[in-house]
């Protein structure tokens, strides 16, 4: 990964340089386009960036692996933000046509994502 100071990681991804320092300090957490552009100005995905080990991740948290808010992950997959949302809190039934539409907007299985919709869930 790319040894930048906080100045240079701003600059480069168009990230402001304090927020950066706020995600450095524990003081907020970055929004997910932000912390998609420091990633890929650092050289990675935001997967690196992610402490939730793969077999816990939530439908929330394969969205931000992918860096896609929850506005352009209904955008990719024609499902509104409200039902997305909900799926997001384990509510809603996720049939095999939404699982499909996520799974190739999240370049995972469908597996995968009846697995994470199961795991948002029991967090209720």
């Amino acid at each position: 990964m790319a040894n930048l100071t906080v100045q240079e990681l701003g600059k480069q991804s168009g990230v402001d340089r304090a927020a950066i320092h706020r995600w450095e300090s524990g003081e907020c957490l970055p929004l997910v386009d932000s912390l998609s552009l420091a990633a890929a100005a650092l050289g990675a995905t935001v997967d690196r960036f992610l402490t939730v080990p793969e077999a816990e991740r939530t439908l929330a948290d394969l969205r931000i692996v992918a860096g896609l808010t929850q506005a352009k992950l209904a955008e990719r997959t024609g499902i509104s933000r409200r039902v997305l949302g909900n799926f997001e809190r384990g509510r809603g039934h996720l049939d095999n046509a939404r699982a499909a539409a996520l799974a190739d907007a999240l370049k995972v299985s469908e597996t995968a994502i009846f697995e994470a919709h199961s795991r948002s869930n029991t967090l209720k």
